[in-house]
């Protein structure tokens, strides 16, 4: 298996939770509101695993490619 490449991601956001309408009051909305910050981090690598294919299992290799596809992406065309 080789490792060809990867992306990497870092998302920061600030999560508000609040009680409708006291949390917007402008002095003592702050007792009723509850603010979070949130960094979450997602990577996608980009694995390659080369294979030496006969002409006559070729056919075979592509169904086979194919349906695991189809079973990691079943909504996808």
């Amino acid at each position: 298996v080789v490792v060809i490449g990867g992306l990497m991601k870092q998302q920061n956001r600030e999560l508000v939770s609040k009680v409708p309408f006291l949390g917007d009051v402008p002095a003592l909305g702050h007792l009723f509101r509850n603010v979070n910050n949130v960094t979450e981090k997602t990577e996608l690598v980009i694995l390659l695993k080369p294979t030496v294919v006969g002409v006559t299992s070729w056919q075979k290799e592509l169904e086979r490619s194919r349906d695991l596809l189809q079973e990691w992406f079943p909504d996808a065309q």
